[in-house]
This record gives structure tokens, sequence and C-alpha cells, in this order.
């Protein structure tokens, strides 16, 4: 019998040891990250603008001791370069799940590419993670291991509406006919036409609206029937640079009265738009994410330090997508994607350093994996700066309206 008990004991050591030695050997060292981006093709400059937004965080997150609850395993990215295209963005999710056999993936700047990228991440099992994107329909179509950190599309509509509400109400600017008109894109869709309903529902006279087809030639036809309707507001949306430079020129040139430009973010916000128009962006109002002069300093000048790529509302939606992931892989205490997935959806940020866009928190819906958190502000170009002007409770300066527009021509 003690032999028995003996033999028991020696069988239950060897078993522990088993285990211990499996347990050590199945440590997880890194987790590896698939990011998606247009690294060449007509969007390259979107790609290598936050490549290193990416990477910072990523830095970030490891400089401080990696995933803690996984013993301080570190990130690692793995890019992949979908060229502007949906086949290709299916073949590299398949390429960095199969073959780099990457825990989570993210992207990818462009709403078009993330329908595709996304569709094939769920086929796979494997949480994606959207950074930019805001098109309504990528959160709408009942996928589980989607999780977007910017808004959904049709918060443009809702924003539209309150800031014209808060311009007439302040400053008596008697908006009331808006035309709208975009580029023929899925974000120009998604933004455009909730700005057309909202602004319905709330009693505005929507005169004009019409899409103009990607890399239009001459705006003039469309402006033209633009300014025949006579609008207060003018909407507009383009990613492209050439697309929106030209759009603004012909505003000028045909001389549109206004007494709002706005767009939907996109190309407006970059350099690229800026030194076409030069001064004739002065009094164009903008719905985005953020602003700099709403960031945290210290931010703006540690990553002045780590690139020369400038940091706007891309970058940083970019870098809270890590900084979201980061989190969810605390919760999940592994690398498996499923794990994760589940994790995301239980990810809240409320404050701190992982929460760096001008939010109140960031938290993924369960059914949808919306950010319920994401939000708009609007700025406006002001001279040489671009201006924080609504909410009031975070803007660094006053709406100037009304606006002599084109007056810089």
């Amino acid at each position: 019998m003690r032999r028995i008990h003996v033999l028991t004991l020696v069988l239950v050591l060897s078993l522990f040891v088993v285990g211990s030695a499996f347990a050590a050997a199945a440590k997880v060292e890194k987790v590896r990250i698939g990011v998606i981006e247009p690294f060449s093709g007509p969007d390259a400059k979107y790609g290598e603008l936050v490549k290193p937004a990416f990477q910072y965080a990523v830095d970030q997150v490891n400089k401080g001791g990696g995933i803690k609850s996984l013993g301080g395993a570190k990130l690692e990215l793995v890019w992949g370069d979908h060229q502007s295209k949906q086949e290709v963005a299916i073949s590299e999710i398949e390429r960095l799940v199969k073959q780099e056999k990457v825990s989570v993936t993210a992207g990818a700047e462009l709403s078009g590419i993330v329908m595709a990228a996304t569709t094939a991440a769920e086929r796979l099992q494997v949480p994606f993670v959207v950074d930019v994107p805001a098109a309504a329909e990528i959160t709408t179509r009942g996928l589980k291991y989607v999780h977007r950190t910017n808004i959904s599309g049709t918060f443009y509509g809702k924003t539209f509406v309150e800031f014209v509400n808060y311009l007439n109400k302040q400053a008596n600017l008697g908006i009331k006919r808006v035309a709208i008109s975009f580029k023929d894109t899925s974000a120009g869709k998604s933004f455009l036409t909730a700005v057309n309903n909202e602004a319905k529902k709330a009693g505005f006279d929507v005169v004009f609206f019409e899409a103009y087809p990607p890399d239009q030639p001459d705006m003039t036809t469309i402006l033209s029937r633009v300014k025949a309707q006579n609008p207060d507001a003018l909407a507009t949306n383009d990613t492209g640079a050439s697309g929106a430079i030209l759009f603004t020129k012909t505003s000028a040139d045909l001389g549109l009265k206004l007494k709002m430009f706005i767009t939907a973010d996109g190309a407006y916000e970059f350099v690229d738009w800026q030194q076409g128009v030069g001064k004739l962006r002065d009094g164009i109002f903008m719905m985005t994410q953020w602003n700099e002069d709403i960031a945290d300093p210290r931010l703006l000048a540690d990553y002045a330090k780590f690139t020369k790529e400038p940091l706007n509302a891309h970058s940083l939606l970019c870098m809270q997508a890590v900084y979201a992931i980061a989190e969810a892989l605390e919760i999940a205490k592994s690398d498996d994607p499923k794990v994760i997935r589940d994790a995301l959806a239980k990810v809240k940020i409320s404050k701190g350093p992982r929460l760096v866009m001008p939010w109140d928190f960031l938290d993924y819906d369960d059914e949808t994996g919306q950010n319920l958190g994401a939000a708009n502000i609007v700025v406006q170009y002001q001279s040489d700066k671009l201006v924080t002007v609504y909410p009031p409770a975070i803007a660094k300066g006053k709406p100037m309206v009304p606006f002599d527009y084109w007056k810089n021509k």
C-alpha cells in the first residue's frame, strides 16, 4: 500500500514538472499585430503619415513594461500594404493571419478598403480594430470581430446640425438653405448622406444634394448649379487633395456667396490641400476629431522627437487603436484571437495616457463594435491657424462669422 502511495506521489510530481515545463514553453514573449495601410498606390501618403503613429504607440507600451498580464510580453507590428485595392486588402489579411500568425489586425485608413478587410478578418475569426474609416456601414453588418475606434459617419450629420444651430443662435447667422456636394466614395456617401438626413429632420432646406465622380477634371458645372440654388451653407468631403483643391478654387472662381463653407475632414485637414489653396482656406470650417490646439503639449513634443511626420487626427486615431488593443490584451491574458475579441468588447478607457483622443471615454459597443465615446469637434481656418471653435467647452477661439469667403483670391 505504501509503495502505491509513493508511486502516486512520483506520478503527481512528474505531471507537475511536465506541466510547469509546458507552461514555461508556452509563455508569450510577444504579441504580433498585423496592420494594413496604403504604403503604395494613390493613397500612399496616408500610409506614410500614420505608420510612425502606430510604432510610437507600440514603443510606449513596450517601454512601459509590455503587456503585464502576459508577463511583460512585447507588442510587434507586422505591416501589410493594401495599395488602396480591396482584393489586395483581403490577400494581405490572409497573409498576416495564416503566414505571419498575427493575433489581431488593424487599419486601414480608407472606408472602402476596410469593408473588404474586415470581411476577411471576420471569416478568419481574427479581431480587426478600425483606426480612421468612419463609413456608417462598417459597424452595421453584424460582424463580431470588428471594433471601430473612430466615430460612425452618422455623427457628421449630428455635428453639422448642432453647430449650425449654435451659430444661428450665438451669431444670428440665419443659415436656412443647405447645399451638399461631395466625392462619390464610401466615406463621402456616408458622411454627407448623414448631413442631408439630419439637416432635413432639423427643418433646414436642403436645396442641393449631389456627388461628383472620383477624379473629376472640372468642377465648374456642378458648382455653377450649386450657386444657382443660392445656399447659405455648403457641406463637402473629398479624400483626395487634387479634388479638394479643385473644388475650393472653383468655388472661389465662381464667387459662391456663403455664410458657411464646411467640410467633413478628409483631404481638407492635410498640408497638400492647405498649400494648394493657400489663403483661400481662410474661414473654412471642418468637422474632425482632433486638433493640435487641444493636444497635450508633452505628447506633441515627444512625438516631434520621434518623427518628422506631423501629428494629426489620423495619427492620433491610430495611436488610440494600439492603446485599445493593449488594454484588450491585459484583459485577455492571452494572445488567442478569439479571447482577444471577447476582451475588446470589455475595454473601457476613461482617463490616463492611453486616452489620447479628446473624448470622455473609449468603450466598444457589445453588439456593433462601435466606440460609444467617439465624438466630433469643429475647427476653422483662421489666417495661418487651425482653431478649435466647437464644442464651447473645449474651444480655443470663437467662430469667425459672418466670413467674407474668397477675399484673399
